[in-house]
């Protein structure tokens, strides 16, 4: 079973959700449990980003795109990568 610190240290090493899932065999609704589970416990943030200023005109994925969703380790979470690595 993938542990916490490891989906932290995963996602600090830029692995995709898409590796992790094929790396550890676990569901993505497990998965998406866990990263909420980081969120609540401060050590990761979520964020969404929009289209530029120009909004869909121009682009290729207008209409399909449903905005950027990405994962950053806050300092807390950086801790325990770091904390991790130093076992």
């Amino acid at each position: 079973m993938l542990q916490l610190d490891a989906l932290l240290a995963a996602l600090a090493h830029g692995e995709t959700q898409a590796d992790i899932l094929i790396d550890s065999q676990i569901t993505p609704d497990l998965l998406d449990q866990m990263m909420l589970d980081l969120v609540r416990g401060g050590y990761l943030e979520r964020f969404e980003a929009g289209c530029a200023s120009g909004g869909c005109s121009g682009c290729s994925l207008a209409g399909s795109c449903k905005g950027i969703v990405g994962w950053s380790l806050t300092e807390r979470g950086k801790s325990v990568v770091q904390a991790r690595l130093h076992k």
